[in-house]
């Protein structure tokens, strides 16, 4: 009956429904109830079939409970156990990053030691320059030019994260 109902929203004229299932967007049917769609993304009206084209009107009985009810469903509760989980997961994660720029780095020396090997074959250097250019010091803006941007903004948001989750720590110590 549940799936059945929501189905029927659309072609409804009125539906009586707790206030949750419109402000929570955990389980929201406010993109269901037709009129302009409530969520990023959405469709524009009248191209779902059986959409209504006019807005919804919404009435909330018990609306002194409003305030509540969106607190609650916009609010995270936040404990000394998932900072840690939170700085846990970032540390994972910076780890998956550094590696991900060992591997590009890696890469690149070795695409630069296949280029010097083809360029010998070629007979465009002599066998003491290869010797030479061999095994370079690459510089390190070049090696950071290497690297793509994403990586390198992963790594400032990474930053970004631990610095909120270190700020919300020293916070719930003030709070006690």
């Amino acid at each position: 009956p549940y799936f059945a109902a929501r189905r029927l929203i659309q072609a409804s004229n009125v539906v009586v429904l707790n206030y949750q299932y419109v402000l929570d967007p955990k389980v929201s049917l406010a993109s269901a109830l037709g009129g302009a769609p409530s969520v990023a993304g959405g469709r524009p009206t009248g191209q779902n079939p059986g959409q209504s084209t006019e807005p919804s009107i919404v009435v909330f009985d018990e609306a002194h409970n409003i305030d509540d009810i969106c607190l609650a469903a916009f609010s995270v509760k936040l404990n000394r156990q998932r900072l840690d989980q939170a700085t846990g997961n970032l540390t994972k994660l910076s780890s998956e990053i550094e590696r991900v720029k060992r591997d590009d780095a890696g890469r690149l020396q070795e695409e630069y030691k296949r280029l010097v090997q083809g360029l010998r074959q070629a007979g465009q250097i002599d066998e003491q320059v290869a010797q030479q250019l061999q095994s370079p010091v690459l510089p390190e803006d070049l090696v950071n030019e290497a690297i793509p941007g994403n990586i390198r903004r992963a790594e400032h948001f990474i930053g970004l994260l631990k610095r909120i989750v270190n700020f919300l720590r020293r916070y719930l110590q003030v709070e006690r």
